[in-house]
């Protein structure tokens, strides 16, 4: 997921917050992508889980590769925990 510190109605860090904090979302890989260069923004996000910190303008190259990376890293995370998870007994539905 893309997430821009600056946004209209609420903050990227609540955003950011409220997705770490979802059980359903907390796994999501997020990108920071915003043109903010404080050293809080940067320090609050990785404190609140954030995978990348990406400060705009970002050319359109430079994006695919931490995304690739990300990609790749919450597929991982994925199949860990489908191989990790009980299975269903599919009978008791």
């Amino acid at each position: 997921m893309l997430l821009d510190l600056k946004l209209p109605k609420i903050d990227g860090l609540e955003v950011l917050r409220r997705i770490k904090a979802d059980p359903e979302l907390k796994m999501v890989p997020v990108v920071m992508v915003t043109s903010s260069r404080e050293e809080r923004d940067l320090i609050d996000s990785y404190k609140l889980g954030v995978n990348a910190y990406v400060v705009k303008p970002v050319g359109f190259e430079q994006l695919p590769k931490p995304s690739r990376s990300l990609v790749s890293s919450g597929r991982s995370s994925t199949n860990r925990i489908r191989r990790s998870a009980p299975k269903r007994d599919e009978g008791a539905r």
